[in-house]
């Protein structure tokens, strides 16, 4: 069976291949505080390990600095990471993807797909 979990900003399913997919809630702003209980809740779920993440943006419509800043640099997160794929739809997810990645480098493989199957590969490359 499959672990799924909700946090305040998005939906969690860990797949069958270990791959974790999270789908950010629509439309929603996120602030800094959701976005630790966010890291709280994955740290807790998923407890011991590296993993390979599939973040859906394709909905998300901004992020505060505040919330970049945090997620680029938050040493829980970089622990938790093996490598990272954000799949975006919209110029606006993909221009918030890309305003993240101009500012905050992540500490681990990134990078952005439209296509969930290039992204699930790609991550499982990162082995």
């Amino acid at each position: 069976m499959r672990l799924q979990f909700i946090t305040p900003c998005t939906k969690v399913t860990v797949l069958d291949n270990g791959i974790v997919h999270k789908v950010w809630f629509p439309d929603k702003a996120f602030t800094l505080e959701d976005v630790k209980k966010h890291v709280k809740i994955l740290n807790s779920q998923l407890r011991n390990g590296r993993f390979l993440f599939l973040a859906d943006i394709r909905t998300t419509k901004r992020i505060s600095k505040e919330v970049r800043d945090y997620l680029g640099a938050n040493q829980e997160i970089i622990a938790l990471t093996k490598a990272g794929a954000l799949l975006v739809g919209s110029n606006v997810s993909r221009v918030v993807a890309n305003l993240f990645f101009k500012f905050n480098q992540p500490a681990f493989p990134t990078q952005l797909f439209t296509n969930e199957e290039a992204a699930i590969e790609w991550l499982l490359e990162q082995v």
